[in-house]
């Protein structure tokens, strides 16, 4: 965002923010028609970035005077049914500032996931017999 030329594993991070986003609400969250529109889609939802954001995203945009929008309860775009650790885990995901983003192993250990992890490991008995046929 902002024209940021730095990136780290933290814009993949953004990205599965917006890929749960999207499964959540069954469209997407910011849905702009171009880069500027993009922009003031994800400012409506998530507020306005502070200076600190906008630096650590791109430092050539730090004196660029955005307009003050006040974050919205996310949880106003979402279906009421919505699971809240699984909005808690998009919002740690969908953070202005890469490095206070989530990071992936923190989203793994999120406790949205806790339930998966007490299954512990199941043994797969699904056939594979007819999968040569993909690779030939």
């Amino acid at each position: 965002m902002f024209g940021a030329q730095l990136y780290t594993c933290a814009i993949d991070t953004w990205s599965a923010g917006c890929v749960l986003a999207e499964m959540l609400r069954q469209q997407s969250l910011f849905m702009g028609s171009d880069s500027v529109d993009q922009l003031v889609k994800v400012i409506r939802v998530l507020g306005t970035p502070s200076a600190e954001d906008i630096a650590s995203m791109n430092p050539m945009y730090e004196s660029y005077n955005f307009p003050d929008v006040q974050a919205c309860p996310v949880k106003l775009f979402f279906p009421r049914h919505t699971p809240a650790d699984l909005l808690n885990l998009m919002c740690q995901m969908l953070v202005y500032n890469p490095t206070l983003r989530m990071s992936p192993r923190a989203g793994l250990a999120h406790a949205c996931f806790d339930e998966l992890r007490q299954l512990g490991p199941q043994v797969c008995r699904m056939s594979l017999s007819g999968c040569g046929m993909i690779w030939t």
